[in-house]
């Protein structure tokens, strides 16, 4: 009997003192495990980037929910009725303040030739951020990416593409 009791104790123990992962930016912030975080060790530019769907649960009350950044998300009707934004969330660390560009790439439907490019910034701020939104029409299928340059289109880093598809379950 005693046997048994020890052997529950260590195991109560064990289990009890697990450790657990918890993913923090730079600053010491959490993040969540569906964000991405790149640098070029090049110019020390650091990317971190979530894709987030911001879900209304009343006209005053949103709150973000993670969309995974290496699947397709499926958004159905009634989700959809409930989203407020769908946006691909980047924030750009630039500690030597390095010259870059910043470009937005919404890809339209699985035809890669179906995108429009937008570019958001170009300077050499030393921290930014930027809400990419996704169009949000049922029956519709999006990619969105973010695209960093050196400038005159020399590509520095690529986050993307992550995929939104707006149908419901078949």
């Amino acid at each position: 009997m005693l046997k048994k009791i020890v052997v529950g104790l260590a195991l109560l123990l064990t289990l009890g003192c697990a450790q657990r992962l918890i993913i923090q930016d730079k600053n010491g912030i959490d993040l969540p495990k569906e964000s991405v975080t790149i640098t070029n060790p090049d110019t020390g530019i650091t990317v971190e980037a979530l894709l987030i769907r911001m879900v209304e649960v009343s006209p005053e009350s949103y709150y973000p929910t993670f969309l995974s950044l290496n699947k397709i998300n499926k958004i159905s009707m009634q989700q959809l009725t409930f989203t407020k934004e769908i946006m691909l969330f980047v924030r750009i660390h630039n500690p030597n303040k390095e010259h870059y560009r910043m470009t937005k790439r919404l890809r339209f439907g699985d035809k890669p030739e179906n995108f429009e490019d937008k570019i958001l910034f170009e300077g050499n701020t030393q921290v930014k951020h930027f809400q990419l939104l996704v169009p949000k029409e049922f029956g519709k299928y999006y990619q969105v990416m973010a695209m960093i340059d050196y400038g005159g289109n020399f590509p520095m880093l690529r986050i993307g593409h992550f995929d939104i598809l707006y149908k419901d379950s078949e």
